[in-house]
This record gives C-alpha cells, structure tokens and sequence, in this order.
C-alpha cells in the first residue's frame, strides 16, 4: 500500500504542469483572435515558446508569424527578438545550420539597436548551436 501511495505521489507533479501550460495556450489562442494590435506580437510569441515545449512544428509557425507582424510593424527589436525565438525551435528541432542563420540575423539587428543583453543572449543560443554542432 506504501509503494502505490508513493507511487501516486511521484508522478502527481507530472499530471499538475501540464495543465496551466494548456488554459494559458487557449486563453492566449483566444486573445490573439481577438484583435490585431502590438499585444498580439507578443501574445503569438509566447505561443511560439509555450508551444517549444510540446509541438515544435506549431512553435515554428507561430515565431514566423511573430516575424511577419514584427516587419509589417518595421520594429527591429520585435524583429530580433522573433528571429532569436525562431533560431531557438530550429535548434529544438536539431536543424541546427537553420537555427545558426536565424539566430545571426537576430544577433545582427540587436547590435544596430545597441540591445547589449539581447546581443548576451543571441551570443549564448550561437555558443549552444555551435556546442551541439561538435
């Protein structure tokens, strides 16, 4: 009896995290349908990471249409922000030459914006490719 009551307890963390990932995915799907404004690009985008976690395929369709949005609204930062996410499920996906060129791109544009934490953090996803690569 203690080793099913154990047992129980030891996968019940597993049944608990995958809930609230599902209600923000469909309360987020829902708000982007909504309406179109600068909240949606970052709404989709959040979709594009929530979704990193379980489809990848989604996840990539949702950071290329945060990147549509992002040059229709011509804002860089948008921009290298959506093009880093999109590096990032290239890499998830283990296409790793694709993630490398969407992650330059990234890298490219926060260095004209002078985003110095944005360059950090496009500098360690080109480091992580490259680790993976070897």
């Amino acid at each position: 009896m203690r080793k099913i009551y154990f047992l129980f307890i030891g996968f019940l963390p597993f049944f608990g995290f995958s809930q609230p990932s599902t209600s923000k995915i469909d309360s987020l799907q829902r708000l982007v349908k909504k309406g179109h404004n600068e909240r949606n690009f970052q709404r989709i985008l959040n979709l594009a990471e929530l979704y990193s976690d379980s489809d990848l395929k989604t996840a990539q369709k949702f950071a290329k249409e945060a990147i549509t949005i992002a040059e229709k609204e011509k804002n860089t930062e948008h921009l290298a922000l959506a093009l880093n996410t999109l590096g990032n499920i290239l890499q998830y996906k283990s296409e790793l030459d694709s993630s490398l060129i969407f992650t330059k791109k990234s890298l490219e544009l926060r260095i004209k914006n002078n985003d110095s934490l944005g360059i950090a953090d496009s500098y360690n996803d080109i480091g992580i490719v490259y680790d993976q690569k070897a």
